[in-house]
């Protein structure tokens, strides 16, 4: 019951507040999943060119790299010119996370999350909010490969699962997200 509620009731009210419309995102991906293998390709080397470009320009760490490695963003052949790319190390985001975050965002405005810490040590890491959607479309979409549907409950293996302190996330999670979280560290 809870599941035909949560899809048929929660997830349209929460659509029509979602300003990133994370239901819209999740159909784009089921759509484009089954595009020509070219088309994929040029989408991918095309988001590809664009991150690279958008690091050089709005993240000082890659500023200061690419500077020292004589790496101009615009000009790297994609894909092979990653290669000629320094390779950013755990240590690298511990030790110079500031220089990480672009210069359009305020920390404020960004959402921390946790990686699994399989290697020990977690990182913290910050995302927009646009991000933080098309990340979670991206697991709706890998989550429906094996038969979920929005609305139906399921569980994660987390490393670092989040802690619902309130009331209303403990809500979104228990009508919305459906989220149980088997937590990796206690096992």
């Amino acid at each position: 019951m809870l599941t035909f509620v949560s899809r048929q009731l929660v997830y349209p009210l929460v659509e029509l507040r979602d300003p990133y419309r994370r239901m819209s995102m999740l159909r784009d991906l089921e759509r484009t999943q089954w595009a020509q293998p070219s088309e994929i390709r040029s989408r991918q080397l095309d988001a590809l060119r664009k991150m690279v470009e958008y690091a050089g320009r709005h993240c000082a760490f890659y500023r200061e790299r690419f500077a020292r490695y004589g790496i101009n963003p615009g000009t790297i052949p994609l894909p092979g010119g990653l290669a000629d790319l320094p390779v950013l190390s755990k240590d690298d985001i511990r030790n110079h996370s500031e220089g990480l975050y672009s210069d359009e965002y305020r920390r404020e405005q960004l959402i921390e999350a946790k990686t699994g810490g399989s290697t020990g040590v977690s990182l913290r890491i910050h995302a927009d909010a646009r991000c933080q959607a098309i990340r979670n479309a991206a697991a709706m979409r890998s989550d429906g490969w094996a038969g979920w549907e929005p609305g139906m409950p399921v569980a994660a293996l987390w490393g670092n699962p989040p802690a619902f302190d309130a009331v209303r996330p403990w809500l979104r999670n228990a009508l919305y997200d459906r989220l149980t979280f088997l937590d990796t560290m206690n096992m």
